[in-house]
């Protein structure tokens, strides 16, 4: 059931329009989900999300603390072979500072290590979240197909299979090339912070949306007709994703299944705009 549509309803010139419109369908998403009764349906996927999420937090903070006490076992050796010098007594200073939590450069570690961990968990929840998160939202969006189509689209455990592995693969090839951008935005000062929404933003909303485009388009070149499509849409459903994320524990709870529930809204009723507009047209 492959559908690829140019309708005035989605004109290039309305891209502010559609970009708010996936903006806006997170909650739409979750409000939708209370309204139908379908919160039976969210447990499973809501408690690999967050074991997921704190899991890979947890690995990575742990990695760079332990990096961090290598680093001031380096610094204790300059402070031992060369006593005398400036940067030995600075480094001497700061391996004491950091060594507990009173100092003010010991909070500021933590703070340091935690953010690079949250950062480095965003790039890999998109890898994970295929095998841990996604095969447990297929009765969720069962269950929406229902409602707006009146159907449920069926696919093969062959297709799902190839989609979970394919899904992996380019969440892989996001986190690489988003390390690229990590390095890149050294160079651009205070426009990494754009850089990095704008590209987090984009990997997100390309999960959420691959989601519903793999069960529609079964080919790759289909995809990514509809990538192109729903670009817009992609954009700004990713924005949403990406600020419900950032909400400690609440956030990987409630974002996975109201970003898939708010994706099935904007494709399937468009699907169902599409049909009406050209029932229209033919009556004209």
């Amino acid at each position: 059931m492959f559908k690829i549509f140019k309708s005035r309803y989605y004109d290039a010139r309305n891209w502010y329009k559609r970009f708010k419109r996936g903006f806006k369908s997170v909650l739409r998403g979750f409000l939708y989900i209370i309204d139908k009764q379908l919160l039976r349906f969210i447990f499973l996927p809501s408690l690999f999300s967050i074991l997921t999420g704190l899991l890979l937090l947890a690995a990575f903070y742990l990695l760079f603390g332990w990096l961090s006490v290598v680093l001031a076992e380096q610094w204790q050796a300059v402070v031992v072979s060369r006593p005398e010098t400036w940067f030995a007594i600075a480094a001497e200073w700061l391996v004491q500072e950091s060594a507990g939590l009173d100092g003010v450069f010991g909070w500021l570690g933590i703070l340091i290590r935690f953010l690079l961990a949250g950062f480095i968990t965003l790039l890999l929840y998109r890898v994970f979240i295929p095998v841990t998160v996604l095969p447990f939202l297929g009765p969720l969006l069962n269950q929406i197909e229902m409602h707006e189509l009146g159907e449920v689209i069926e696919t093969g455990w062959i297709m799902d299979a190839q989609n979970t592995l394919r899904s992996m693969w380019v969440g892989v090839q996001f986190a690489l090339v988003g390390l690229l951008v990590l390095l890149a935005g050294f160079c651009l000062g205070p426009f990494e912070l754009v850089l990095t929404i704008l590209f987090q933003s984009w990997v997100l909303g390309r999960s959420a949306f691959d989601l519903v485009f793999e069960k529609q388009a079964p080919l790759l070149r289909q995809r990514e007709m509809l990538i192109r499509e729903f670009r817009p849409e992609i954009m700004g459903h990713g924005l949403a994703f990406l600020l419900l994320l950032l909400i400690p524990v609440v956030g990987l709870v409630v974002a996975p299944v109201s970003s898939a529930c708010g994706v099935a809204l904007v494709y399937y009723r468009s699907i169902q705009f599409h049909k009406r507009w050209q029932a229209r047209l033919a009556a004209n």
